[in-house]
């Protein structure tokens, strides 16, 4: 008899995945609209593990002729984007303070910023409250070199004030209380129990947090779902 935590689960990502692809569709076109890319241009998809939102939206890349680079830190996760068909560039943790500035016409970055925090390693080890404070310095680092890098971005992270927390499914699991050992400790059990699985390697933003990041931007906004802020763009086109 199939297990009935597995079974809920990949049920659940089935019906998440399919939904998911259709704000991908609007995402994308968001980011075309907002951003206007060039025909030619070279875009670095930062965090963008497996291509996925590129080759889920393939037709719109091939049609708005876009040379797509997906950059992460797992090299499996570029191998399947490279049988994608995208070029593919493997960095280190931490690495985009190093990366020349002009080298890419555009910065993507997709539910991502959030994630950039402490190193993956230790991330259920630590447990003090400093790691609020530690983790956005870094994710202000992080945001201050993709304007350094590149003349147009479009970043996009989950807004914590949304009712449900995009990583757990569950409602204001990371904003109440903010006490990361209790965060910790949370995640553990549900992981045994729950159907979404995720990582303490988070660290979500307000609007307020996520603007101060990006004084360059064009823009910096939120979607709104049933007048939710639901998730936070910043972005920058041509002057």
């Amino acid at each position: 008899m199939p297990d009935l935590k597995q079974t809920s689960r990949k049920y659940a990502t089935s019906f998440y995945h399919m939904v998911a692809k259709s704000w991908k569709k609007k995402r994308f076109m968001q980011f075309i609209e907002l951003v206007k890319p060039l025909a030619g241009e070279k875009v670095i998809d930062l965090g963008g593990a497996q291509g996925t939102f590129f080759y889920e939206n393939i037709d719109l890349v091939k049609e708005y002729d876009l040379q797509v680079v997906i950059a992460d830190i797992n090299p499996d996760s570029l191998k399947v984007a490279g049988s994608r068909g995208f070029s593919t560039y493997l960095m280190r943790e931490n690495e985009l303070p190093e990366m020349e500035a002009g080298v890419f016409d555009i910065v993507f970055c997709n539910s991502v910023i959030e994630h950039v925090t402490f190193p993956k390693e230790c991330v259920w080890d630590y447990t003090q409250d400093d790691f609020y404070i530690k983790a956005l310095a870094i994710q202000k680092d992080f945001a201050s070199n993709i304007e350094r890098i590149s003349k147009k971005y479009y970043v996009q992270t989950p807004c914590i004030d949304f009712p449900v927390e995009s990583h757990t499914w569950l409602p204001a699991f990371y904003s109440y209380p903010m006490n990361r050992k209790l965060h910790v400790e949370r995640l553990k059990k549900i992981s045994k129990y729950w159907i979404k699985t995720t990582t303490p390697d988070y660290n979500l933003l307000n609007e307020e947090q996520f603007k101060s990041f990006f004084p360059g931007a064009t823009d910096v906004f939120c979607n709104r779902v049933i007048g939710f802020a639901k998730e936070l763009i910043a972005y920058r086109a041509d002057s």
